[in-house]
């Protein structure tokens, strides 16, 4: 019974995709003292080359968000329920 786990993990990895291109294009921004916002691209060079445009879609596909919460949702019930099931199991042996 590994592919439940399996499923949910990847469920929760999908779902959590556009939090973790925010967070990582907001800490790359923060951490080389660039400026970031959804209005446009700014100049930010880092690694000898302009990632300013990378750090932009980065931040603004955070947006996608809206459409991964429910994936990330279902890999979270999905988790509580394995675990239930799994406590449950557990007391039945234990039980017997």
């Amino acid at each position: 019974m590994r592919w439940p786990w399996f499923l949910a993990f990847l469920l929760v990895l999908i779902g959590a995709l556009p939090i973790l291109s925010v967070a990582s294009a907001s800490w790359l921004a923060a951490h080389h003292g660039c400026v970031l916002n959804e209005a446009g691209t700014n100049p930010c060079v880092f690694w000898g080359e302009n990632r300013g445009g990378m750090l932009t879609v980065m931040f603004v596909a955070g947006w996608f968000m809206f459409f991964t919460w429910p994936i990330l949702g279902a890999g979270l019930a999905l988790i509580a329920l394995l675990l239930v099931i799994a406590l449950i199991r557990r007391l039945r042996r234990l039980l017997a």
